[in-house]
């Protein structure tokens, strides 16, 4: 079973995630922010999958990333984001070895984010 890290800020979210990925199959954990997530991936070596949120107050998914890279930690990862403020992070990101194709956009779709989990998974 594929473990999935979830990462939001916003409860509602991070709940719909959970009980989702849980229902398609995976074993998820949940980050209520970027403090979190940073903690859980230097805790746990077994996540194969990071859904990640950019925009969170003060850990944000930009630093998230940051610290994945310096940990040379090189879990896949799918940005989530609102359309507002992704732009500016772009260049970041691209910068990070990320592109626009890694972006899912809220709302997000579930079947969307099933589909993408399972392309970066490489599942049937």
């Amino acid at each position: 079973m594929y473990k999935i890290l979830a990462v939001d800020d916003e409860l509602a979210i991070s709940s719909i995630l959970n009980k989702y990925l849980t229902k398609c199959g995976y074993d998820v954990t949940v980050a209520n922010g970027g403090e979190e997530a940073i903690l859980i991936m230097s805790e746990l070596s077994d996540i194969d999958l990071m859904v990640l949120d950019i925009k969170m107050p003060g850990v944000n998914g930009i630093d998230v990333l940051y610290a994945l890279r310096k940990a040379n930690n090189k879990t896949p990862v799918i940005i989530l984001s609102g359309s507002i403020g992704i732009q500016e992070n772009v260049e970041i990101l691209n910068n990070l070895g990320y592109d626009e194709e890694q972006v899912l956009y809220k709302p997000i779709d579930l079947n969307d984010l099933l589909m993408r989990i399972k392309q970066v998974l490489k599942e049937e």
